[in-house]
């Protein structure tokens, strides 16, 4: 008999986690920039920290600080990604903090309000889909989007301790059911 808390575990442990991010570890060049983000956002410069913000850069813009993401759905709105992290610009006036909240293409202003963003989101910078996906042998995977996926584990498994946004449709089972 597997409990939720062995599932989560191993979840956890099995095929990435701590493990998985001694092979992210962000360049010298890379890693001053992230630790300096990282403490200005108020999170520890850990390991698994840099790993988790080197995976999302590397694969938001390749640390390009003037990357702008012309093909997705908010630039489709008219607010287009940016910067090393690929936030919009209501984002980063949400998230950035003082002193380092005018410029969303500065590298070390752009990576705060990700991180803060990020934190805010998902509850840990480990916990973002491309950062879990990576870390697992998989390929790197964009934000989520829609509908609510409640804390614990069902057919989907959410370690945020609270409600993440997921994708839900109705399906039919049955004769008259949905």
């Amino acid at each position: 008999k597997y409990t939720a808390d062995a599932i989560r575990k191993w979840i956890a442990g099995g095929a990435g986690g701590k493990a998985a991010a001694a092979g992210n570890l962000p360049t010298a060049d890379h890693k001053g920039l992230i630790d300096s983000a990282l403490a200005l956002a108020g999170v520890a410069a850990s390991p698994l920290n840099e790993a988790a913000v080197n995976i999302i850069v590397s694969h938001e813009s390749g640390w390009n600080p003037s990357a702008v993401n012309l093909t997705d759905s908010n630039a489709a709105a008219g607010h287009p990604s940016q910067g090393l992290m690929q936030t919009i610009a209501s984002t980063f006036a949400a998230y950035a903090v003082p002193g380092y909240n005018t410029n969303i293409n500065d590298p070390e202003s752009n990576m705060i309000a990700g991180i803060r963003y990020a934190i805010a989101r998902y509850g840990s910078l480990e916990a973002v889909p491309g950062v879990v996906a990576v870390n697992r042998g998989a390929p790197y995977v964009g934000y989520d989007s829609g509908g609510w996926l409640m804390p614990g584990v069902t057919m989907a498994v959410n370690n945020t301790g609270r409600p993440e946004p997921g994708q839900h449709r109705l399906i039919r089972v049955g004769p008259g059911v949905r």
